[in-house]
């Protein structure tokens, strides 16, 4: 199963596991039941299926991401035990929420992804056959639906499994999470123009809402600026001259603004470096302008870091002419190029490595005006 932006999953499912840890709709440890088939899953049993969820253990990073892993896959056995002592408690499915969101990180992080692959499934039916909320079916449904778009083969085959799971949630309190998880799915497995013509209809379905408005700005890169040739005149560290889109024709291009002495900046050099020694061979660039005043202090940065990439500086701080031009009021900020050298995306940094994979699969189409600059 290709996998959906582990993002967005993950954000749906620990709204309702851990929300649900104050609401009243489990039974307290002294709830007194009259058979096992009336029985709720107490709320004590919860907050311990949830507490592996948490925060774990460990003075390393190493030791922490050792130890979740390992409480994930406690939840999910303990899940299981849950499930076999209170078989038709009427509040299964939250137990089935907890065990989808270990399921949804194992797949991602363990070697044996079918295994978990094929729980997530097994789950997902679970709790859409359940008597769940709208808001609850409408994640289990989603895996069972990126499933299917993802081994259908032809377009049309995508197309109607994803109107089919808008549809399903259109009248309910989850019809804009639906569209928007259906926009995801269609972004990560089938051609990128049914995506695209999917996040259209949500903007006009849904034109005040702020999460639609969010998503289509965060994930589907839609701006201003967006086909618009990207235009600048740069001067790198060690005085070349570079003339955009013209020095760099026929690539993929990141832009990163960006300055020493910003911390997230900072922090975004390794995933970049990681982003150029895997893209650079398959015809990406990266050009990192600097906000930077200083230019000695930027040159000793550079070379410390062992940057790569070309750097260019202006010594113009936040008035640096491209900075302005494009309206940069926070960094870093990585935009991505296409090969014909308009702006493919405007806000790529939390999705850079699947907005490359689009640019470099688009079809390089040089305008006439990228031609001649």
């Amino acid at each position: 199963m290709r996998q959906l932006h582990l993002t967005i999953v993950l954000a749906l499912l620990s709204g309702f596991v851990f929300g649900n840890i104050q609401a009243n709709t489990f039974a307290d440890e002294q709830t007194k039941t009259s058979t096992a088939k009336t029985k709720l899953v107490p709320k004590s049993v919860l907050k311990e299926l949830t507490g592996y969820m948490g925060k774990p253990a460990g003075k390393t990073d190493q030791e922490m991401k050792k130890n979740y892993i390992i409480n994930l896959k406690k939840a999910l056995t303990r899940g299981a035990e849950i499930e076999k002592k209170y078989p038709q408690a009427k509040n299964l499915y939250d137990i089935w929420m907890v065990m989808l969101q270990a399921a949804a990180v194992l797949e991602n992080t363990e070697a044996d992804k079918d295994k978990y692959a094929a729980k997530i499934l097994v789950i997902s039916k679970k709790l859409v056959a359940s008597k769940a909320s709208p808001s609850k079916k409408m994640v289990g449904d989603l895996f069972l639906t990126q499933d299917a778009v993802s081994k259908a083969k032809r377009a049309r085959a995508k197309e109607r499994a994803l109107r089919k799971y808008i549809a399903k949630y259109a009248k309910t309190p989850a019809a804009i999470d639906a569209h928007i998880v259906a926009v995801q799915i269609a972004l990560e497995n089938a051609p990128r123009k049914l995506a695209d013509k999917l996040a259209n209809e949500l903007a006009k379905k849904y034109p005040k809402s702020r999460a639609a408005k969010v998503f289509l700005k965060d994930t589907m890169n839609q701006s201003p600026y967006k086909g618009e040739v990207f235009r600048a005149s740069l001067k790198t560290l060690d005085g070349t001259r570079l003339t955009l889109p013209r020095s760099l024709a026929g690539k993929v291009v990141v832009i990163d603004f960006w300055a020493t002495w910003c911390g997230p900046c900072r922090a975004s050099i390794p995933h970049l470096k990681k982003v150029y020694a895997e893209y650079k061979p398959k015809g990406v660039e990266i050009i990192g302008i600097s906000l930077d005043k200083n230019r000695k202090a930027l040159k000793a940065y550079v070379k410390g870091q062992g940057l790569d990439w070309p750097i260019t500086f202006s010594g113009k701080g936040w008035s640096d002419p491209t900075a302005r031009r494009y309206g940069i009021g926070s960094i870093p900020s990585v935009w991505v190029i296409g090969r014909d050298g308009k702006i493919f995306s405007s806000n790529a940094r939390g999705n850079l490595e699947t907005t490359l994979d689009l640019a470099l699969k688009a079809k390089s189409r040089k305008s006439k005006s990228a031609k001649s600059k």
